[in-house]
């Protein structure tokens, strides 16, 4: 099972910008065009962009590929004294 944050994706509408006047792309009714691929190819130029998001993205992947973060400091080695019964 894959476990995720519920809060790891981002959904966003980008809208279209438009660069010209007058559009490129007729503005045709569906009844006019006969071909589904065709329809698809003016819809897919026509609306506008939706985009995904993952706020962890920088966790994903490999151990190695995660953020590394500087020490905080060294910690100094700890000396124990014992008594021992031969």
């Amino acid at each position: 099972m894959l476990l995720f944050p519920q809060d790891d994706i981002l959904e966003e509408i980008i809208p279209r910008v438009h660069r010209t006047d007058n559009p490129a792309i007729p503005t045709l009714s569906e009844n006019e065009i006969s071909s589904l691929f065709t329809r698809q190819c003016l819809k897919t130029y026509m609306r506008d962009w939706n985009v995904i998001n993952y706020k962890y993205k920088a966790y994903a992947g490999s151990y190695l590929q995660l953020p590394r973060f500087p020490k905080q400091s060294e910690l100094e080695d700890q000396v124990y004294e014992g008594r021992y019964r031969n």
